[in-house]
């Protein structure tokens, strides 16, 4: 009896022991593959982390861009409107100045009218007398 329970008290033992072990290798696969992960982890943080500061580079970069586009287009505006109130002043003061020479034309014209209907009022006048 005393065997018996020697030769089963050490077959729980051996099957003891190789438990223990099992989960000794089950507890250092699982810690292996925790590191595994914990590291692809990390390395898609950092791959994420670059990918997130080379779009916002070129976000920057196409910002930029848009804003000195703008820029010109402001500034070719801006020498288009001026350009054009340029040429509407300068037409503004040719126009004053035609209208300026064709009021002196009229009214010389105008003043020899007179002259002329005044001699020939004094001539029709002259005329009248005997």
């Amino acid at each position: 009896m005393d065997e018996k329970c020697l030769a089963l008290h050490v077959e729980l033992a051996k099957e003891k022991k190789l438990r223990e072990e099992a989960e000794e290798r089950m507890a250092r696969d699982i810690q292996d593959e925790i590191n595994r992960l914990s590291e692809r982890i990390d390395q898609e943080r950092r791959s994420r982390e670059t990918q997130e500061d080379a779009i916002v580079k070129r976000l920057n970069e196409e910002l930029n861009k848009v804003q000195d586009s703008l820029h010109v287009e402001q500034k070719t505006r801006e020498d288009s409107e001026n350009s054009l109130i340029r040429v509407l002043e300068d037409m503004c003061q040719k126009m004053q100045h035609e209208v300026q020479l064709e009021r002196k034309d009229r009214e010389s014209t105008e003043e020899i009218f007179l002259k002329l209907l005044e001699e020939t009022c004094d001539r029709v006048q002259g005329g009248l007398r005997p």
